[in-house]
């Protein structure tokens, strides 16, 4: 059986891979995903055992303490540790590395299907805006050549009567 800080030590080296490499930092010799209890809470890590890790559960609860005069420093990193692990819904879950990697590449799936649905809704509403756009700009035209054609009009009408007016 290892010492207390020994186990501490280890604890700390297995949770800061799992936080800055991921689940996939955690393989057997032969590369293979290791399926892993990961801990919520100091309690749990306190009586965490993993063989495939080499994480052996402390027994003493007086030890395994923030304010441990030997060992508090080391439980106080493993507190940060265990805030920083992927959220699991405030109970342990097994987690290997291998369904974790499926588990973002599906939500990569479903994030990328969202942005074609997106893109395809903006597309479509772009073409809306210019066919509005072009529609405005034809009916815009069509009143300003009725205008003219009335302005037009009229002055045949004005040249008309001044002629009537002049022949009388």
């Amino acid at each position: 059986m290892t010492s207390v800080a020994d186990r501490l030590d280890r604890r700390i080296e297995i949770l800061t891979k799992v936080v800055v490499d991921g689940l996939d930092a955690l393989t057997d010799a032969a590369g293979e995903p290791i399926e892993v209890t990961l801990p919520t809470s100091l309690n749990t890590c306190r009586t965490w055992n993993s063989p495939a890790l080499g994480i052996e559960p402390i027994g003493d609860p007086a030890s395994f303490t923030r304010h441990h005069p030997r060992h508090g420093s080391k439980v106080k990193e493993i507190d940060s540790l265990i805030g920083r692990l992927p959220k699991t819904g405030g109970r342990a879950r097994k987690f290997s590395a291998t369904a974790e990697a499926a588990e973002l590449r599906r939500k990569l799936a479903d994030r990328d299907d969202l942005l074609r649905k997106l893109v395809g809704q903006l597309s479509a509403k772009n073409e809306e805006l210019k066919a509005e756009r072009a529609l405005r700009i034809d009916t815009e035209r069509v009143l300003r050549l009725s205008r003219e054609r009335e302005r037009q009009a009229a002055a045949v009408r004005g040249g008309a009567m001044l002629a009537l007016v002049d022949g009388e």
